[in-house]
């Protein structure tokens, strides 16, 4: 009985758990950057999600390149499951609008507007 009651005493300590020392693995970090570019745009009003969580506006040029509003500025860090937004509306009657979400240098999605003073809106759980 005594062997019995030793073989079930140790398998109930076995199946507690204290021999791993396995922490939880750390949230993968992510480099997001958001940006806005155009044809025939020489400003726009971009909205976009900040790493903290709130909604920022700012205005931005458009020149031959797409101007990048990461976050702030520079690029910013974002884990799994994280929501991700921008949004721009060009400020004149004339040319094309788009936006696009690069998630670590490679673009998840975007949108696009050619409407006078149109807006393109593109929004995606983080990676």
């Amino acid at each position: 009985m005594k062997l019995l009651y030793s073989l079930v005493a140790v398998v109930a300590l076995s199946a507690c758990g204290g021999g791993g020392d396995s922490a939880p693995a750390a949230p993968r970090i992510f480099n997001v950057v958001y940006e806005v570019s155009g044809t025939g745009v020489r400003t726009a009003s971009a909205t976009y999600r900040t790493p903290a969580g709130a909604t920022q506006q700012d205005k931005v040029t458009i020149l031959n390149s797409p101007a990048k509003l990461p976050g702030i500025i520079g690029s910013y860090s974002a884990r799994e499951g994280d929501f991700l937004y921008i949004s721009a509306q060009n400020d004149s009657s004339a040319g094309a609008i788009s936006v696009s979400i690069l998630v670590d240098g490679k673009s998840i999605g975007g949108a696009s507007s050619s409407a006078p003073f149109g807006i393109a809106t593109f929004s995606k759980a983080c990676c």
